[in-house]
């Protein structure tokens, strides 16, 4: 049985996408180990190891000073041997985005193992798309931030990583076009779509004739979030019966500036924002909307990947409205699942909410999208994409 060590920047449980592959390589013989830090919790289906303090600040200045961290290998080889677990017995080094790259590509030459890169976004647009605005109008703390996670400087880190890696995943198509096409051969895109039997559309229940547009995931200032709650300036007049609901907001400066816009434009009764919710709560959220929504701004981050709520939408039969950045405007064109509208701008997209609420098409936008769930957007093509890269090495 061949041996994955997959290194990880992040909590696990959960991460939807590494869990995906991870039951497909160990459904094929595969020993999966997970290398994690501290935060997530356990589960017997899952083989982890704990390095401590992967976000501490001093790890997040070596990482971001130097790509490096002097305290992981040594960190990660004592978890290893508590879990009786050999160097020599690593195969492969799947290293889960940027961050981790260059300890993934040392300890694959180390240990004789190939290296796997698994780029879940670009890290290096993400950089300066997460960084609040206040933070922009500050001479030094910018000079700091563009001196130290400047775009250019990652984009270099990046490709020097793609160079020395084995094999490299991209989640959307559109990704490929940052790389120069010499590596072209290198890079398999394996998306973040959904198993379609793991979703089960059913009817939502009927709440005073609202009509109900859902916003779920993660909520930063690229997500275009605040655009959608602009657009209910426009709608809430003639249709005071729509609600919006926003799950996924995180105690920081992003959702404060949310909740602001929510009272200055005195949407109070027809928006709601909402905290992280389990995942299994996802799906019922999902059920008791009308329309889905993901709304991202036009930016060089949001037009190289793809989110798990596209497509958890589609598979479960609702119609979607999106902005018009390429990857999400090219799956609902394709599929004919909803309604697009121009990135950031609050009256288009009010413009698009009215055509979904006087459609007679929502029903089928919404099997359309779940009938390509069931097509060429199900996981088990990508599943065999994935396994694909490990029989070729």
């Amino acid at each position: 049985m061949k041996t994955i060590l997959m290194v990880l920047n992040q909590r696990f449980l959960p991460d939807i996408r590494v869990e995906k592959e991870i039951k497909v390589l160990r459904a094929n013989d595969y020993r999966v180990i997970v290398a994690a830090s501290e935060e997530g919790f356990n589960s017997r289906d899952y083989e982890i190891i704990r390095i401590g303090n992967l976000r501490k600040l001093i790890n997040r200045i070596f990482i971001a000073c130097f790509f490096y961290s002097p305290f992981y290998f040594k960190k990660l080889t004592k978890e290893l041997k508590k879990n009786n677990i050999n160097f020599e017995d690593l195969d492969y080094i799947h290293v889960h985005d940027l961050i981790w790259a260059h300890a993934g590509y040392n300890i694959s030459k180390r240990v004789n193992a190939k290296f796997i890169l698994d780029l879940h976004e670009n890290m290096p647009a993400a950089l300066q798309s997460n960084y609040s605005p206040q933070f922009r109008s500050n001479i030094l703390i910018k000079f700091i931030f563009n001196l130290v996670l400047g775009s250019k400087r990652w984009k270099k880190y990046e490709l020097d990583s793609v160079k020395k890696a084995d094999k490299v995943i991209v989640v959307v198509e559109e990704a490929l076009e940052r790389f120069p096409e010499e590596f072209k051969d290198k890079f398999t895109v394996i998306s973040n779509t959904e198993e379609p039997g793991n979703w089960t559309p059913r009817p939502k229940k009927k709440v005073n004739d609202e009509f109900m547009v859902l916003y779920i995931g993660g909520a930063y200032y690229h997500r275009g979030v605040d655009t959608l709650i602009e657009s209910y300036r426009y709608l809430v007049e003639e249709y005071p019966y729509i609600r919006l609901k926003i799950i996924g907001l995180k105690n920081n400066s992003y959702a404060t500036y949310l909740n602001n816009l929510v009272i200055k434009n005195n949407l109070q009764n027809y928006v709601k924002l909402g905290y992280w919710i389990p995942f299994n709560e996802i799906e019922e959220n999902i059920v008791n909307s009308d329309l889905c929504v993901v709304p991202h701004n036009n930016i060089e981050h949001t037009q190289t990947t793809i989110p798990h709520k596209l497509f958890q939408y589609m598979a479960m039969s609702k119609p979607i409205l999106v902005s018009d950045v390429r990857p999400l405007k090219r799956v609902v064109e394709e599929t004919k699942s909803g309604f697009i509208f121009k990135a950031g701008d609050a009256e288009d997209c009010a413009k698009k909410i009215k055509e979904a609420i006087e459609s007679n098409n929502l029903k089928e936008y919404g099997e359309n999208g779940r009938k390509a769930t069931e097509g060429n957007y199900n996981w088990n093509h990508d599943a065999k994409r994935l396994l694909s890269i490990y029989k070729e090495l």
